[in-house]
């Protein structure tokens, strides 16, 4: 039988409802950003050391069970910490086996076969700019040329294929990208734009504006992706800017996330950015920044990602905590899933003894629009002081946090309960962080007495300070662990 979590000191607020019949965004999944030379050391890790981390990466409901990878097109250029081989440094000279992020997205979809693909540039051989006048057909035929690589050479089929990464970009570089995929019977595979931080400084004329006057352009872009968004550009910065960006039909992703040193702030940041990158932006999709610290310790960011192994001839490696706050969402949710409508979906929580304040976030999502759907809750009380992202704090102030434990009242429409008569009787899986510095395998991801559901089809929760929790009727989830 399921139930109650237990309530000490807890402070009570009003009811959370959750109306599972109405159904908002399309959830595209958390994932990371392989590139930068970040995973170069991990390829040289000697089994099995080497495959129990990229377990804990990618193995579905083991670890951060990622459902998104972006790699990154070698171009032979640095790419901030080094450079990735090309495939083609020279014009129709095709290297199959080129760098090491291929190898990172067998390996990927080895162990998840349905984990979403992006491929993006950091930059292109001399070849491709050479001519002034013609990079636009240069940089499509050197794409498509490593999709073709990609695919024939390497059985990987991409989802998404962005341009350049933050770097400027016109629209007749796009449409050529588009028409030259198109030529090569790649209609299927869909462009995401931007990969740059918001805002018109760093793309003029902006994103939007583009996009809203060229109608070949809008037809083109599938998705539209932002660096640190919430951070850089926070709502009520420029609103006319988030009225142009909201009005696009595309897709919209924080492309590029996080890039925060990785110890118990660090994985504060990325819980709260999880939830709050869909409250204040419904940011469909967020990509860590980087996947995994794999390469020198001299080289700036160190000790960022979700995971770091640097030492391939010790054969230690660390998974961080950076993996459970992840797992929060993607044990229990897949690509496709949809988030519920309006506050529904996602909102604050208000804090309990200050007015105008709040004390953490939830995200709600079900796995489709039926009385049998499976439903998610994601809730985090992080507070600004203990989360600091490396690129500030946005327009959380408010987001204080709270030091007592909240008591919160979640309700789903009664058809939730009606069509699945097993939450009436098991309740719900509860599963909890406490992101601290001691006491590592006590407090990640521990999995909680089942929730029980009253007559109304209401759970009460109690939620700590500075916790990740997921409620949840998915089974299966589970904190993996190599011997």
């Amino acid at each position: 039988m399921a139930a109650a979590l237990l309530l000490v000191g807890a402070a009570c607020a009003a009811d959370v409802h959750l109306d599972t019949t109405a159904l908002g965004f399309e959830f595209d999944g958390l994932g990371g950003v392989s590139a930068g030379t970040g995973p170069r050391l991990l390829i040289d890790y000697e089994e099995p050391a080497r495959s129990e981390l990229l377990d804990f990466l990618f193995l579905p409901q083991f670890g951060a069970s990622l459902q998104v990878l972006k790699i990154e097109i070698g171009s032979d250029a640095s790419s901030g910490l080094g450079a990735e081989q090309s495939i083609e440094p020279e014009r129709g000279h095709i290297i199959n086996n080129a760098g090491y992020e291929f190898w990172m997205a067998e390996e990927a979809k080895k162990r998840n076969p349905d984990i979403k693909l992006i491929g993006l540039a950091w930059g292109f051989p001399a070849w491709v700019t050479a001519d002034a006048g013609n990079v636009s057909a240069a940089a499509a035929q050197f794409l498509a040329d490593w999709v073709v690589v990609a695919e024939q050479n390497h059985s990987l089929t991409l989802d998404y294929l962005g341009y350049h990464n933050e770097s400027p970009w016109t629209i007749a570089d796009l449409l050529a990208l588009r028409a030259e995929l198109d030529r090569r019977g790649y209609g299927a595979l869909k462009l995401l734009a931007g990969d740059a931080p918001p805002g018109p400084g760093w793309q003029s004329p902006d994103i939007a504006q583009r996009i809203q006057t060229n109608a070949s352009l809008d037809t083109a872009v599938a998705a539209v992706g932002f660096h640190y968004p919430m951070s850089i550009m926070p709502r009520g910065v420029d609103e006319s800017w988030w009225g142009a960006v909201f009005a696009l039909k595309q897709k919209r992703w924080a492309s590029e996330e996080y890039s925060t040193f990785s110890d118990s702030n660090g994985a504060r940041c990325l819980g709260k950015l999880f939830n709050r990158n869909f409250i204040d932006a419904q940011f469909t999709s967020t990509l860590v920044w980087d996947l995994l610290w794999s390469t020198y310790e001299t080289l700036a960011c160190t000790g960022q990602g979700l995971a770091w192994a640097a030492e391939p001839w010790s054969g230690v490696y660390g998974v961080m905590d950076t993996v459970w706050m992840a797992a929060h969402t993607t044990q229990f949710t897949a690509v496709g899933w949809r988030y519920l409508k309006g506050a529904s979906g996602g909102a604050y929580l208000p804090h309990p003894d200050e007015a105008g304040k709040y004390a953490g976030s939830y995200v709600a999502l079900v796995s489709n629009e039926s009385e049998t759907a499976d439903v998610t809750v994601v809730v985090e009380t992080m507070n600004s002081t203990d989360a600091a992202c490396v690129y500030g704090n946005g327009g959380w102030v408010n987001v204080t946090g709270s030091s007592r434990t909240l008591s919160q009242r979640f309700c789903l429409a009664a058809r939730a309960c009606a069509g699945r008569p097993d939450l009436a009787r098991d309740g719900l899986a509860a599963f909890r962080t406490v992101v601290h510095e001691d006491d590592y395998e006590a407090d990640r991801f521990v999995e909680l007495p089942r929730v029980s559901l009253d007559s109304s089809c209401c759970f009460t929760a109690s939620l700590p300070p500075n916790t990740m929790t997921t409620f949840s009727s998915v089974k299966g989830a589970k904190r993996g662990r190599h011997q």
